[in-house]
């Protein structure tokens, strides 16, 4: 069973992009087509661009 679209948290997503210093982010698999489902896994992509360490 598909579910409706569902329009992606904008607002998390920018701020987790700046706080790891994401410069490009995609989502990719069933996610942006219309066969996602509640039980689909998320496909994500990002490319970031560091200076210093990455540090939790």
């Amino acid at each position: 069973m598909t579910i409706p679209a569902i329009e992606p948290p904008i607002e998390k997503i920018t701020e987790f992009c700046h706080k790891w210093q994401v410069t490009e982010f995609a989502l990719f698999g069933s996610v942006p087509r219309d066969d996602f489902r509640l039980d689909s896994d998320v496909d994500a992509i990002w490319r970031y661009h560091r200076h210093e360490p990455l540090g939790l």
